[in-house]
């Protein structure tokens, strides 16, 4: 397959969800999915040999279909991806790990060819992002969790772990 020369697609003001930034994600890779995408961003996109797909075709592990999700892609990179803030401030760190679902971002992305021995193609690579609106993630639940006394505690903690039933919200 002939390598192909493509140039950067930025897109404005997409919502992104299950952003992999601080770290790769199981596949080695930095990545999103960028949802929501407008006809237009669709037609840009298509222009620059980036196919959108579908949520009405994809399916969850129940074999759902996902149309609140519209028109997305799924960009990514084997290497870091330059984030940075309204202010062109660069994100690094843990801080990465606060961009949550339902962010908005715009997003640069660029097509690239592939041609190995699982087959060939052309995939979308994942150049760069600026959050324009941050939605907080908290691996926590939120901080909404109250002590349990007869929850699950981890083995390596239950020694050490006491509730006292004046903490339990219901109960």
């Amino acid at each position: 397959m002939a390598k192909n020369t493509y140039d950067n697609v930025e897109l404005k003001m997409v919502e992104i969800q299950w952003a992999k930034l601080e770290k790769p994600n199981d596949n080695g890779k930095y990545a999103i999915e960028a949802i929501n995408l407008s006809d237009k961003q669709v037609k840009e996109l298509k222009a620059n040999s980036i196919p959108a797909k579908d949520g009405n075709n994809r399916k969850d592990k129940n074999g759902n279909t996902k149309p609140d999700i519209g028109s997305y892609i799924s960009p990514s990179s084997r290497e870091p991806v330059t984030v940075v803030d309204g202010a062109v401030v660069p994100i690094e760190g843990a801080a990465l790990g606060r961009i949550g679902n339902g962010s908005i971002a715009n997003v640069i992305v660029r097509a690239w060819d592939w041609d190995n021995e699982y087959g060939k193609g052309t995939s979308v690579g994942l150049q760069g992002i600026q959050i324009e609106k941050l939605v907080d993630y908290d691996p926590s639940g939120g901080g909404k969790f109250k002590p349990s006394p007869k929850g699950y505690v981890q083995p390596e903690l239950a020694a050490t772990t006491t509730v006292d039933d004046d903490d339990i919200p219901f109960g």
